[in-house]
């Protein structure tokens, strides 16, 4: 038995667009090499591929679109523009001074994310120091994020950033996902040809059946995941209580 040396190769845009016509049964089989009028439903293909893509993004975080970002932090500069990729921040920062390799610095700070109604409340917002806090402004764009208190000094903030998934739009490239969600993609737009094109609604609710089930699926494993120890107190025979880590 000899087993392929290739391992998770994905399917093109183009390819994925092609496999859910046919499973929504608008393309014979037969006619998977030369499909009719192909050029417009592949145009209406990248449309929606585009949109199922994106509204990944609000359903869940799947790993690939968690990157680690430096962020250069200038003395005395509160206020930072973010790269434009930028989807949201996600959980603490990190803030260490620029005498340290950005991934092995040897004293790091936390900085925890706070709101804009508590970001408002701050009596002093000309204070200085290590930054201990930051807010993102969603209203800009790009997205921009305010420390506090003031940097006394240069540095990085190290962020958890989502970022936007690239666009589907061209043919021969692959959807910015893991390959494990190909056939999730193939299901789900099929289900958006089917209801385009009106076909029987047992045939489309079929479709989004199937996708919905494997999507499910996939966000279980495509979200980062620790064991958490569990912590609970309980009476002992002596009167006194103890913790149990678990």
């Amino acid at each position: 038995m000899t087993i392929s040396t290739n391992r998770g190769t994905e399917k093109t845009i183009d390819q994925i667009i092609l496999s859910a016509y046919v499973q929504a049964g608008l393309v014979e089989e037969s006619q998977r090499l030369n499909p009719p009028k192909w050029a417009d439903k592949l145009a209406v293909g990248r449309d929606y591929l585009n949109s199922i893509v994106n509204s990944l993004q609000v359903e869940g975080v799947p790993i690939r679109s968690m990157v680690l970002s430096n962020l250069a932090i200038t003395s005395g500069v509160k206020q930072y523009a973010l790269p434009t990729y930028t989807l949201d921040v996600v959980g603490d920062a990190i803030f260490q001074d620029s005498s340290s390799t950005v991934l092995e610095a040897q004293e790091e700070y936390l900085v925890r994310p706070c709101t804009m109604a508590q970001w408002q409340v701050i009596p002093d917002k000309s204070a200085t120091g290590a930054p201990e806090k930051y807010m993102l402004y969603r209203s800009s764009d790009p997205m921009n994020l305010f420390v506090w208190p003031i940097p006394d000094e240069n540095g990085y903030l190290r962020l958890q950033i989502q970022r936007l998934s690239a666009d589907s739009t061209t043919g021969n490239n692959t959807v910015d996902l893991g390959v494990t969600w190909t056939e999730y993609l193939e299901w789900r737009l099929s289900y958006r040809l089917a209801i385009s094109n009106s076909l029987p609604a047992q045939i489309s609710t079929m479709l989004r059946g199937e996708a919905e089930a494997i999507k499910i699926k996939l966000l279980q494993k495509s979200n980062e995941s620790v064991t958490e120890d569990m912590s609970f107190v309980h009476s002992t025979m002596w009167g006194g209580y103890r913790n149990v880590i678990e």
